[in-house]
C-alpha cells in the first residue's frame, strides 16, 4: 500500500535530523525491510518547514519504525493513497 507522508521539524533541530537520516541509511541498507520504501523523495513545500514523501510498506511496524527513529524531532502524518482507477465508482469507470 501506498502512503503519502507529511512531515516537519524544527530549523533549531537540523543537526539532529541530518544525522538521524544519515543512520537510516546505513540501517536500511543492513535491514532493508525494516523501514518503509521509498516511491517519491522527500519535497519541501515551502511553507514552515513543512515536506512531504511518498511511501509503500507492505507492513505498519515499518512506519513504527521509521517514526520512532526520527523521534522526538520529526512530526509525522501519515496518509494512504489509492489510484482512482481502484473504486468501482470512480469516474470514467464503466463508461463507453
Amino acid at each position: 500500500m501506498k502512503f503519502i507522508t507529511f512531515w516537519q521539524f524544527s530549523r533549531e533541530d537540523d543537526d539532529k535530523v541530518i544525522a538521524k537520516n544519515r543512520s537510516l541509511v546505513e540501517e536500511r541498507k543492513k535491514f532493508p525491510d525494516k523501514f518503509p520504501k521509498v516511491m517519491y523523495p522527500a519535497h519541501m513545500m515551502g511553507i514552515d518547514d513543512k515536506a512531504f514523501s511518498v511511501y509503500e510498506a507492505d507492513d505498519e511496524r515499518q512506519f513504527q519504525n521509521l517514526i520512532m527513529h526520527y523521534f522526538p524531532e520529526v512530526y509525522f502524518e501519515i496518509i494512504p493513497i489509492f489510484p482512482v482507477s481502484t473504486f468501482p465508482e470512480a469516474p470514467g469507470k464503466g463508461e463507453k
